[in-house]
C-alpha cells in the first residue's frame, strides 16, 4: 500500500503557494468554492486526514478554481 500522507502535505504546499502567488486569501477562496473558511484550513492544515481515497469535491473545486490539476508522474531518477 502507498503511503499518501507526502503526497497529501506536497498538494497542500502546493495549493498554498498557489493562494500566495495569486493573492488571494482563503476566505476568498473559501466563499467561491462554496465551503466555510474553517473547513479550508482543515483542508490545507497537515493534521488533516481523509478517509476516502477519492478527491473530495471541495478540493477539485478549490484546485479548478487556482487554475491547477493533479497530476501523477515518476519521478526522476
Amino acid at each position: 500500500m502507498i503511503e499518501s500522507h507526502s503526497m497529501t502535505n506536497d498538494i497542500r504546499k502546493a495549493v498554498k503557494i498557489e493562494l500566495i502567488k495569486k493573492d488571494v486569501s482563503q476566505v476568498d477562496i473559501a466563499e467561491k468554492i462554496g465551503v466555510t473558511p474553517q473547513h479550508l484550513s482543515r483542508m490545507l492544515s497537515e493534521s488533516s486526514k481523509s478517509k476516502s481515497g477519492d478527491l473530495p469535491e471541495a478540493w477539485e473545486k478549490l484546485l479548478n478554481e487556482l487554475g491547477l490539476e493533479l497530476v501523477v508522474k515518476a519521478k526522476s531518477e
